[in-house]
């Protein structure tokens, strides 16, 4: 009964723990506009930056956001869909739950750049 209360109120665990990744979903929705207009190559010219970040200290929560925008169109180009947002959490958040098909290409694709 305490925990059909709680849930209600608070939400379940899981409804928390995607709440809590809106703002970097919004972010990245925030630089699609920009990657789109990119022509191929300065987007592959992307990874090469987000390597130098790196190795100048720069963390991969610090580029997740982009890291995952570039990635995302990037896949889209010639895919012709956009990864999903569970992507993110399996990358970044530790959870590598997908075992096969376009889910787990798009997931490696994740973190070879990052």
């Amino acid at each position: 009964m305490f925990s059909a209360i709680a849930k209600s109120l608070f939400g379940s665990a899981n409804d928390r723990f995607l709440n809590g990744l809106q703002k970097e979903v919004d972010a990245i929705n925030g630089l699609e506009p920009e990657l789109e207009a990119l022509s191929d190559d300065a987007l592959k010219a992307r990874t090469d930056d987000f390597r130098r970040r790196l190795e100048a200290g720069e963390t991969t929560d610090d580029i997740m956001v982009e890291a995952f925008a570039t990635v995302r169109e990037a896949a889209k180009r010639p895919l012709g869909r956009r990864a999903r947002f569970g992507l993110l959490t399996q990358s970044a958040h530790g959870c590598p739950r997908a075992r096969r098909g376009p889910a787990i290409r798009l997931s490696m694709l994740f973190r070879a750049v990052a």
